[in-house]
This record gives structure tokens, C-alpha cells and sequence, in this order.
């Protein structure tokens, strides 16, 4: 109840504290009853003394008989298939009844985002008190899932347009159903993006796929992701794009996500498993430490989060959303045997002077004459005025960071 004798009385409070109309999942005494099976019960605060500046009140609390749920259904659910809403009720035929339940359903059913969560209406039917049960019809309005992006913009030198296709409700079983065609498959509740984008000196082309109930039994969500860019050397000032120069990416992942059961079964597992593939064609620009060759990355991604914001998960008027992450990369050393603390030491990954690099040789006439594919090293730190270094002395002569980087990023 959460009031105490001597306390000052509070009659919004009182009210509150056995039925709070503004929370329907409020923690007060109708909902402790109705949370166990109580849905015939009355709770009422009778005062039974006045007396100067004190009253007495006697909170008076008739259970009546358990009840159960008979009969659960859905109706208004036009494209989406029943089994994509049945599976996230939390109100079965013959559990005990508790309004907790129910209010987590109607969240969950607003959470799939293929209803207007507003619109979301369990409707009581057939609540029998001597028989103890009670009926429930979930009322839905379905509301638009799929998105198109289509928009064009002049920036960079250059026009960009973009296309996107989001399917938020797709079903990949019905792609080879002729009558499924709606003018897609749809129904469900997997979700499908391809988005393409381009301009005179870049395009970039990505896929995804998420089925949030993978194998159909649990709600372990799988996701996969396919994306490609690939971008040309382009002169920003004289619009010149230069093709045979160019910086490609492609990444792929696959993840896993399951709802877990402790500490409560609003937390939810994921992992994934992510590659990135990058290659360069002489695009010398300072966005790496080399121009040409590949580098590769696998990384491991774990997350922990939980969710209980609702009811419309875009809105939400309750709940807060809370996640953590951490990203991994295999220990590549100790599969390749190459120690990448001292790449900078070995012979082939020194430095050379060539006249192409631009660097600055010093002109004293202490010092010997640089040549073309002399080792070389900086006259003193900071100063980017290079000397020669001997080939005996190797080790003194600076390291070639583009190749240090080459050899590390390429596993």
C-alpha cells in the first residue's frame, strides 16, 4: 500500500495505491490481485473512525474466484498471418489469468510495427464468474510496414541519387507463390532492405534479411547483411574523375539474437559475426598509409540489451531501452606466426627514397648524396629532412609505414 500510520492523508494517493487508472501496469493493489488470477475481485477503502485530525480506513478486499482464460483471439490482422501474432501472446487458453500478461502482449503486438499501436483493443468477452474464464479478442488495425526512398541532391561535385526498398513484413517462403504477389509476398514478419546508391565517382549497393523467428519454434532472430561501394579518385575542384584509381569495400555479416529467460525475458542475446574486405588501386589520397594492395577484417560482436518500452516503440510512453556491446578480432599472430610489433624492423618494410615520394634530403655536405632506392631516415625526429642509411645498418633507417600497414591489415 506504501502508506504508513501518521502519515499525512492523501486522498489522490490513497486512490492511486489501490487502483492507479493512469498506469495500467501500475504497481497498486488491483493489479497485485489481477496479476495472480484475480480478475472478479473489489478492493475499496472504507473509513471506519474519524477523530480530531486522524481518520481510520479499513481496506476491504473481496477476491472472488479464480479465473482463466478460455478463448484468445485476433481479428483485423488482414496481411499479417495469425502465426506471427500468436507467437507473441503471452495470454495462452487456460492459463491463469493476470493482466500483467495482457498488457505485455499488447506491447508486443505494438513492438512488430505492423499495427498502429494506438489502435491495439483486447476486448472482454464472455466473462463468466461461476465459470470462472474469460474470452479475449485482440482488435488490430494493420497500418503500412514498407518503405520507398527515392531522392536525388547535387553535392561533391557531382549528382547522387539514391534508392531504397524496405519490406518490414516480407515472407520469403511465398517468393515462388504466384497468388502471394500483392503486389509482394507479405505476411511474414521478416524484413528485407536493399538500398542503392550512386554518382559519377562512387556507387554503393546493400542487402539485408532478418527472420525474428528463426526455424519458426523460437524467438531466436537471424540476420544477414550484404554490402558493396566502390569509389573513384575524383577531383572535387575540376569535376575530372579518374577511374583507373579507385577504393572498394565489401563487408558481409551474420548474426544471431535470443531472448533470454533470466533475469526476466526482456533481455535479449545477440551475437554476430562480421567480415570487411577493403582493396585499393593506387588511391593515394591519405585515407590509408597505402594506395594499392588489400586488407581484410573478422571481427566477433556480442551484445546484451533489454527492451520494455512501449506501446509504440516509436513513442514510447513507457519503459527505457538499454544495451551494451563489445567487438572482438581473432588474435591473427598466433595463427600466421608474423609478429606485428616488429614489422618495422625487417629489411623489406624500411623505407627507400624514390623522387615520385616527394620527401625532403638533406644538402649537407657532411652527409652522404641520397640516390634513388637509398634507406633512409630523418636527420632528427620531427625534422622531415631525410639522410641515407647503409644497407649494414638497416635497423636505423625508418620504417615504410604503408607496407608496416599493408602487412598488418592483410592478415
Amino acid at each position: 500500500l506504501g502508506i504508513n500510520k501518521g502519515d499525512i492523508y492523501n486522498g489522490v494517493l490513497l486512490e492511486k495505491r489501490i487502483a492507479d487508472k493512469t498506469k495500467p501496469d501500475g504497481d497498486d493493489i488491483t493489479n497485485l490481485y489481477q496479476n495472480n488470477g484475480y480478475l472478479f475481485s473489489t478492493i475499496n477503502a472504507v473509513e471506519t473512525k474519524t477523530a480530531n485530525d486522524t481518520i481510520d480506513f479499513e481496506i476491504r478486499v473481496m477476491e472472488g474466484p479464480l479465473a482463466y482464460f478460455n478463448k484468445i483471439s485476433v481479428v483485423g490482422n488482414d496481411k499479417t498471418n495469425d502465426r506471427v501474432i500468436y507467437r507473441e501472446l503471452r495470454t495462452k487458453p487456460g492459463q491463469k489469468y493476470s493482466k500483467e500478461d495482457l498488457v505485455r502482449t499488447i506491447r508486443e503486438i505494438g513492438a512488430l510495427g505492423f499495427f498502429d499501436p494506438e489502435a491495439i483493443d483486447p476486448k472482454f468477452k464472455n466473462v463468466d464468474a461461476a465459470a470462472g474464464t474469460v474470452d479475449i479478442e485482440y482488435n488490430l488495425v494493420e497500418k503500412g510496414s514498407s518503405q520507398i526512398e527515392l531522392q536525388g541532391g547535387y553535392g561533391g561535385g557531382g549528382f547522387i541519387g539514391t534508392l531504397g526498398l524496405s519490406f518490414n513484413n516480407f515472407s520469403a517462403r511465398n517468393l515462388f507463390n504466384k497468388e502471394a504477389y500483392k503486389p509482394l509476398p507479405m505476411g511474414d514478419g521478416q524484413k528485407v532492405a536493399l538500398r542503392l546508391q550512386g554518382s559519377s565517382y562512387f556507387q554503393t549497393y546493400s542487402l539485408s534479411f532478418s527472420e525474428p523467428w528463426f526455424g519458426g519454434k523460437k524467438p531466436v532472430s537471424f540476420s544477414t547483411s550484404l554490402s558493396y561501394s566502390q569509389q573513384f579518385l575524383n577531383n572535387y575542384q575540376t569535376g575530372v574523375v579518374d577511374r583507373s584509381r579507385s577504393f572498394n569495400i565489401m563487408s558481409l555479416s551474420v548474426g544471431l539474437a535470443k531472448r533470454l529467460t533470466v533475469p526476466d525475458d526482456s533481455f535479449v542475446l545477440s551475437q554476430s559475426v562480421s567480415f570487411q574486405y577493403y582493396d585499393l588501386h593506387n588511391y593515394n589520397t591519405g585515407l590509408f598509409t597505402f594506395g594499392n594492395g588489400s586488407s581484410r577484417n573478422l571481427a566477433y560482436t556480442i551484445g546484451l540489451s533489454r527492451s520494455d518500452k512501449g506501446t509504440n516503440p516509436i513513442f514510447p510512453m513507457y519503459g527505457s531501452d538499454v544495451s551494451i556491446s563489445a567487438k572482438f578480432t581473432p588474435p591473427y599472430s598466433m595463427f600466421n606466426g608474423v609478429d606485428y610489433s616488429k614489422l618495422g624492423d625487417l629489411l623489406e618494410n624500411k623505407l627507400r627514397y624514390t623522387a615520385a615520394s616527394g620527401l625532403q634530403t638533406t644538402h649537407e655536405v657532411t652527409l652522404p648524396v641520397v640516390a634513388e632506392g637509398d634507406l633512409i631516415k630523418e636527420t632528427f625526429v620531427g625534422s622531415g629532412v631525410y639522410q641515407k642509411v647503409e644497407e649494414a645498418d638497416y635497423l636505423d633507417a625508418a620504417a615504410d609505414r604503408s607496407k608496416v600497414d599493408q602487412k598488418k591489415f592483410n592478415w
